[in-house]
């Protein structure tokens, strides 16, 4: 084997060496993008599920405000009725 066989045999592993590499770097480079939009998008559902459960805890509370006074309206209805 000479000097330029040994040259090019080289460089044509060293091509289908970094060939490889690129392979599996890119789409591993790409996953963990995606798993960073992924979990940044999650964050804000979240936070925004959070401010629902608190509007739908108030809004609860007020129902059960207007429950309760509808309740002794009606028991105050019934006891002018029955006068």
């Amino acid at each position: 084997m000479n000097n330029s066989e040994f040259m090019g045999m080289f460089v044509f592993s060293l091509a289908s060496l970094i060939a490889l590499i690129s392979t599996i770097v890119v789409p591993l480079i790409k996953l963990n993008v995606t798993l960073t939009k992924l979990n940044s998008t999650i964050d804000s559902v979240l936070k925004n599920d959070a401010v629902r459960d608190k509007r739908i805890n108030a809004h609860g509370a007020r129902l059960d405000e207007h429950e309760r006074e509808i309740t002794e309206h009606e028991i105050r209805i019934k006891y002018l009725e029955d006068e």
